[in-house]
């Protein structure tokens, strides 16, 4: 029996021990000494009580796509620093892009940005699609996050595209994005010299006509060459 205990992690669930223990004892009245013996049943049932099963822990859309765009612009608008600098924010939006806007904060999944007639707009980093400028600004001093192993939704998403574009593609090609209006298409693209470039869910491009963008990877709809 000790050794079947000292193995109860290889018994089967369920599994019935039964059988009987001997109880022994001696106790001595005056100069008599009695010995006592006793047989008691026994029954030991191995029942392992299993945890909920767990699948390994899996990015999802908020770690590549949401929390890296967000880290980009919190380094980005650090970078720009005490500058009013305008920049046009593509979304996914009907109404199309907010223009001339200044970036305020980016922090709890959202970005805030000040608009020309005074008013501040919350945008969701998940609906943002991209945030560009008619001159370089800072663009190519803030480089994306360095990728990582992805699961999940980042893997499947995200990274495709990432490695569609890794390496730097030798000749120009177009972003279709998930956006509307004039910059849903960002044609004529090249990757701006950075390391890395692309980053784990951002991209920085530059099209040809001198404007450059930031854009999400997760918004990416096409990529023509």
């Amino acid at each position: 029996m000790p050794e079947i205990i000292s193995n109860l992690q290889t018994l089967p669930n369920g599994f019935a021990l039964t059988g009987w223990i001997d109880i022994e004892k001696t106790f001595t009245c005056g100069n008599t000494t009695y010995f006592l013996e006793k047989k008691l049943p026994y029954q030991i049932i191995w029942l392992q009580v299993c945890p909920p099963t767990v699948n390994p822990p899996s990015d999802g859309a908020c770690a590549c796509c949401v929390t890296a765009f967000q880290n980009y612009l919190k380094r980005l608008i650090a970078a720009i620093g005490q500058s009013v600098v305008p920049v046009n924010i593509q979304t996914t939006a009907q109404t199309g892009s907010l223009n001339n806007v200044t970036l305020l904060t980016a922090e709890n999944e959202v970005v805030t940005v000040l608009q020309r007639d005074g008013s501040e707009t919350t945008i969701p980093i998940c609906q943002l699609v991209s945030v560009g400028a008619s001159k370089d600004i800072v663009f190519t001093e803030v480089a994306p996050e360095p990728i990582s192993d992805e699961t999940g939704a980042c893997a499947c998403c995200e990274k495709p595209i990432r490695m569609l574009l890794s390496p730097p593609p030798s000749t120009p090609f177009d972003l279709v994005t998930t956006g509307s209006g004039t910059t849903a298409t960002i044609s004529r693209a090249t990757l701006v010299e950075l390391i890395p470039n692309p980053g784990l869910g951002v991209i920085v491009v530059c099209d040809n006509n001198g404007n450059y963008y930031a854009v999400s990877l997760c918004q990416i709809a096409q990529v023509v060459f």
